[in-house]
């Protein structure tokens, strides 16, 4: 990590302030890669150019998105959320998932 003056790239990590790192790029002209946050670079579309590499973060989160879906699954389906909301204890009733098939 070096201050912007020194680096030759940036990993862009806001989420918003896309004028804000259009204003970094013309104050730092030694950088010349640009990696931004996601897959959807629709906010920088406009700031695109031929003077530097541009990469984005497709797929980066794929592999946590699909595990907190079946992880969410699966505590829907023991009625994880009921038993959080319980104000005391009740009689155990979970659904397993032994013998169904999963999409």
């Amino acid at each position: 990590v070096v201050d912007p003056g020194e680096a030759e790239g940036v990993v862009w990590a806001s989420t918003g302030g896309a004028s804000d790192l259009r204003a970094l790029l013309d104050a730092q002209p030694g950088i010349r890669w640009v990696q931004l946050p996601w897959a959807g670079i629709e906010p920088f579309v406009e700031f695109l150019d031929d003077q530097h590499i541009w990469t984005c973060g497709k797929g980066v989160y794929a592999v946590p998105v699909a595990e907190h879906a079946l992880m969410l699954g699966l505590a829907g389906l023991r009625g994880l959320g009921t038993y959080a909301r319980a104000s005391s204890w009740s009689r155990w009733s979970p659904t397993t998932s032994i013998g169904t098939r999963m999409w």
